[in-house]
């Protein structure tokens, strides 16, 4: 339901924000985006930044 919803464009500020931070050239605002998601929820935001680190591997490795 998470990646559908993100899928759609429907997620977390902090989540965009960190989105935003990593896809700007140049950006040295990832690492402070990164702390904020950190703060969502028990664990939450760390769970969220897994699953992009997981996804992000799996489509450099083609999916293997």
């Amino acid at each position: 339901e998470f990646l559908r919803c993100a899928w759609e464009g429907h997620v977390a500020e902090p989540v965009a924000e960190l989105v935003r931070a990593l896809c700007t050239p140049a950006s040295h605002t990832w690492q402070r985006a990164a702390a904020t998601l950190a703060t969502v929820g028990h664990s939450s935001g760390v769970d969220a930044m897994v699953g992009m680190v997981y996804g992000c591997r799996l489509l450099a490795s083609g999916g293997r």
